[in-house]
């Protein structure tokens, strides 16, 4: 399987927009509400290295209403697994993975800013970003593609082998939701998938090499309430269907916008 270099710039520019349209980022003075902290998950590959990292963020708000980011600090993941990297994407064989384990956000915000956060947040507007390449023949009939999985987070892409049809699945909590249907291509596809505030609810949203593809369903109002605590990570398989993935793997972004007050 081939795989093309993965375009990073413009991931870096999608989670640019993503960040502008969530937050409205600023970095004025302004008087004090908070602080608070919000966290990601980054799996990325520099010099054809695995680099997995938590990145967590201290903020405030202002009396207007602005969100301003005050610090941020990135602590390594530690992962298991041997996978090979060709052109900056990890190579999945439908048998092999990485199993990490992510240490405790309330713990380290705490050692960090001596603040303190409760055992879970709420996801306000989650997003997965990456780049993925779907083998096209896998071993599996029936690839279920898991890419990430936490007990409270789960992200796959679903092919159907005879149509060479796939989609895009993700899970927060109770909150699930699929895309519509894209045709893989072995050049490998750039996605973002999040959930947006639409009125009083919450819509799932999926785009695939700049393409909106439909979600189902149209309307989230379920739970996405998830862990500060220690948890533990895979990226290519999922302990509870037992399913792996098969492809490749560039830079993925998992950032629930999950934010705690401390």
């Amino acid at each position: 399987m081939k795989s093309k270099a993965y375009r990073l710039p413009v991931i870096l520019l999608a989670a640019f927009f993503i960040g502008i349209y969530l937050f409205g980022v600023v970095r004025p003075a302004g008087a004090v509400s908070g602080p608070w902290v919000r966290w990601k998950i980054d799996l990325t590959f520099p010099n054809d290295k695995p680099k997995t990292e938590l990145i967590i963020q201290k903020w405030h708000t202002t009396t207007n209403g602005q969100h301003v980011l005050d610090a941020e600090k990135s602590f390594p993941i530690f992962c298991g697994g041997n996978l090979p990297i060709e052109n900056g994407k990890a190579i999945f064989d439908g048998k092999s993975y990485y199993v990490c384990n992510v240490p405790s956000i309330q713990e380290l915000v705490w050692q960090t800013w001596q603040l303190s956060i409760p055992d879970t947040c709420s996801s306000k507007r989650p997003y997965v970003m990456g780049q993925v390449t779907i083998e096209a023949s896998p071993t599996d009939p029936n690839p279920e593609n898991p890419i990430f999985y936490r007990e409270d987070i789960q992200f796959n892409v679903p092919l159907d082998k005879a149509t060479q049809q796939a989609a895009l699945d993700m899970t927060f909590d109770q909150a699930t939701a699929e895309s519509g249907t894209f045709a893989i291509n072995p050049a490998g596809h750039d996605f973002t998938a999040y959930i947006a505030r639409s009125g009083p609810s919450f819509s799932p949203f999926f785009v695939v090499d700049g393409n909106s593809l439909s979600a189902i369903p149209a309307v989230i109002t379920q739970s996405r309430i998830l862990s500060n605590l220690e948890s533990t990570i895979y990226f290519g398989y999922s302990p509870v269907s037992g399913e792996y993935f098969e492809g490749a793997l560039g830079p993925i972004e998992v950032d629930p916008v999950c934010t705690g007050t401390g």
